[in-house]
């Protein structure tokens, strides 16, 4: 019992009331963890009615025209020669379209450029979309090399030969036997633009460790043929160089002596190339080369405008192969696939 002057919370609770309030509290304890939502739990979603999902049909594919069809033409690109002008070059491709189209049955367009350069740009711009063909000669299958962008398939014939041979020939005094020994010195071509004496040439000096432009001493323009072998017979030219035809006819008895063929550097190049970009298809191309020898009867004039020769040829598997090892060594592509 409390006396007076004695607090009641001075008094000690006893082991009853001790007991009682440990119940208690662990009977909050288990209420509030009962309360509290399991951890990771994730509330149960009331599925909804949803509407079933349709295929949408793809949009259908519009077919790629036959080639040679009237909607998908094959075009064949031609350069201009030098000489024809513009209107008679329109003229004689017309009529070449025409002569194609009726006897290959197939469409025909020609495209007339001004330059091999202009021919291989069109060919590596047309690529898998327009279906082209073209004629090249020599310095243009060189620049086509490389780039991957037109197989070839025809070669242009001159009579019974489709390969003419170009010669480098020197002083005979001089004693020079290889390419190389052509280093520092005068080497005569007609201009810089002539695929003859310089623009071919020059790939030969490159396969054989001569840069055109460095390692000369220098590069002298002649007016023709007759003045090249005159200056390379008297030594006032190192080097020249044109084909063996051209050679043999214009140098005189006298001059045939006073110059020497640098015999491993001879190289077969053809007149002309027919190439095919890859989206012209095998059958097609069949059909086209065998068009051109009746196109040719139905439009002479128009193809000795602007392609020459007599005749075409398959492509043999070894026609172009030393041409096309030279131009590895000479370090092609020389242009890309942009003309630059």
């Amino acid at each position: 019992m409390l006396t007076a002057g004695e607090c009641a919370i001075n008094r000690r609770p006893t082991f009853h009331s001790l007991t009682f309030l440990l119940f208690v509290l662990m009977l909050t304890a288990l209420a509030l963890g009962a309360c509290r939502a399991p951890r990771g739990s994730v509330p149960t979603v009331i599925p909804s009615d949803t509407p079933t999902p349709r295929s949408t049909p793809l949009p259908e594919l519009t077919p790629t025209p036959q080639v040679g069809s009237e909607d998908n033409p094959l075009t064949l690109v031609l350069v201009r020669p030098e000489g024809v002008g513009t209107a008679a070059g329109r003229a004689a491709a017309s009529d070449i379209a025409e002569a194609l189209s009726e006897a290959s049955d197939l469409t025909v367009t020609v495209e007339l450029v001004n330059t091999q350069s202009d021919a291989v740009l069109f060919l590596c711009q047309a690529g898998l979309s327009s279906p082209t063909a073209a004629l090249l000669d020599a310095w243009g299958y060189a620049q086509l090399a490389g780039l991957n962008c037109a197989s070839p398939s025809l070669l242009l014939a001159q009579g019974s030969r489709v390969l003419q041979d170009i010669d480098v020939f020197t002083p005979r005094a001089a004693g020079i036997t290889r390419v190389r020994e052509l280093q520092a010195g005068t080497f005569c071509r007609l201009d810089y633009q002539d695929v003859e004496t310089w623009l071919i040439p020059s790939l030969i000096l490159r396969a054989n460790g001569v840069n055109p432009t460095t390692s000369l001493g220098f590069v002298r323009d002649v007016d023709d043929y007759g003045e090249m072998i005159a200056a390379v017979a008297s030594g006032d030219c190192q080097g020249g160089a044109m084909t063996t035809s051209n050679l043999e006819e214009e140098a005189t008895s006298a001059q045939s002596r006073q110059i020497s063929v640098i015999e491993d550097a001879r190289l077969s190049v053809p007149y002309g190339v027919i190439v095919y970009t890859s989206s012209v298809p095998l059958a097609e191309r069949d059909e086209f080369a065998s068009g051109l020898s009746a196109a040719r009867g139905e439009a002479e004039d128009a193809f000795d405008t602007l392609i020459g020769g007599t005749a075409f040829e398959t492509v043999g598997e070894s026609a172009l192969e030393a041409f096309d090892a030279l131009l590895q060594r000479a370090g092609v592509p020389l242009v890309d696939a942009e003309g630059t």
